[in-house]
């Protein structure tokens, strides 16, 4: 299935010439958002694959901020996209939470090397392999629904980071004697 990108960038025209340069030569979907704001209805519904992250945003709401929320609540893969050069805010943002740091200006090709390296550290396979099956996979009160990438245990969601979400549902996805039901 075509990988999902959610581009949070102000500067319309560097999100503008990136999304025809993913979607034409690595047939990505690319959305992009001027601000956390126009992102939060993308981040609600059909939950991307990989988030770029303007340090650097309108509204009050930084680069930064998005990548707590993100480990919080969403454990997407994140890129963070700034001017900002210095050691001290690559240290920072890859310590909050951001897996990747590329500093504006950038190239093209490094910006698709980068994407391809994190969702691979990411098991990005995975994501929407897991996410494209229909049904939830049930087993005894386990519940594990790929779709909305949620888990629940005798009907109350269990709070897993993104990678034991895919071990789990990968496990939950063998035969029924592979795994035994929870008790």
């Amino acid at each position: 299935m075509q990988m999902h990108i959610l581009w949070i960038e102000d500067e319309t025209k560097l999100l503008h010439e990136c999304k025809a340069y993913l979607e034409a030569a690595e047939g990505y979907k690319v959305t992009g958002a001027a601000s956390y704001a126009e992102a939060l209805p993308v981040l609600a519904g059909d939950k991307p694959d990989l988030l770029i992250v303007d340090w650097m945003l309108p509204g009050g709401t930084t680069g930064l901020d998005i990548c707590k929320r993100n480990a919080r609540e969403w454990q997407l893969p994140v890129i963070m996209v700034t001017a900002k050069g210095d050691e001290f805010d690559k240290v920072l943002a890859l310590e909050i939470g951001a897996d990747d740091y590329l500093t504006k200006p950038f190239g093209l090709r490094e910006l698709s090397a980068r994407i391809k390296a994190v969702m691979r550290r990411a098991g990005a396979g995975g994501v929407r392999e897991e996410r494209s099956g229909e049904a939830p996979i049930r087993r005894g009160p386990l519940v594990i629904d790929g779709l909305r990438m949620e888990v629940k245990l005798d009907g109350r969601p269990v709070d897993l980071t993104r990678t034991e979400f895919q071990l789990l549902a990968k496990l939950a996805a063998q035969p029924a004697g592979l795994l035994p039901a929870c008790s």
